[in-house]
């Protein structure tokens, strides 16, 4: 009877930390890995369009809009036009260009990973006409998104490769110390 519990204690730990190391997997979301023009940005140009790359698949339904991007200047005004194009992990929409003078714009950004998850967002570029003519940058970044983490998603996998351990050096003792 001894064996039969050291054993179900075994197993009991074996899949608990099996379940902290996949669920990782399985609560991961489109995170916004870069975007063009990144955030914080100053171009000395404005832009034509602005991509968004996401870290999976974003998730298209024919007749609706589950993805958007949109930008505005700071009277608010919508500088973007509708629809946006999807391509696997990116999103991009096309901008009024001739309309952009310096200033501050906000990129506001609703998408749907291919996993059925909503994540949104925002960031800020600016456009300043400097005295020489450098070309405008393009530089990526990865900004602030309404998709943060908790304490359990950003540590499952370290508490589950300690609980595998833990588990297996268990196991170890049990075999060591059983009875002949």
């Amino acid at each position: 009877m001894r064996k039969f519990t050291h054993i179900l204690f075994l197993n009991f730990f074996l899949i608990i930390s099996s379940l902290f190391i996949s669920i990782t997997h399985a609560s991961a979301h489109a995170e916004l890995v870069s975007s063009t023009p990144a955030a914080d940005e100053i171009l000395t140009l404005a832009p034509d369009r602005v991509t968004l790359t996401f870290g999976e698949k974003l998730l298209v339904i024919s007749g609706k809009a589950t993805n958007t991007v949109e930008v505005t200047n700071s009277q608010g005004e919508v500088l973007s036009s509708d629809p946006a194009s999807i391509s696997g992990s990116e999103i991009t929409t096309t901008l009024d260009s001739q309309r952009m003078v310096d200033g501050k714009y906000t990129v506001t950004y609703r998408v749907v990973s291919a996993d059925g998850h909503p994540v949104k967002g925002s960031y800020l570029f600016s456009i300043a006409q400097a005295a020489s003519s450098a070309p405008a940058t393009t530089t990526e970044s990865t900004s602030t998104n309404g998709s943060d983490q908790g304490f359990f998603e950003r540590n499952a996998k370290p508490f589950g490769f300690i609980l595998t351990i833990l588990a297996l050096l268990i196991g170890l003792i049990i075999y060591r110390n059983r009875k002949p």
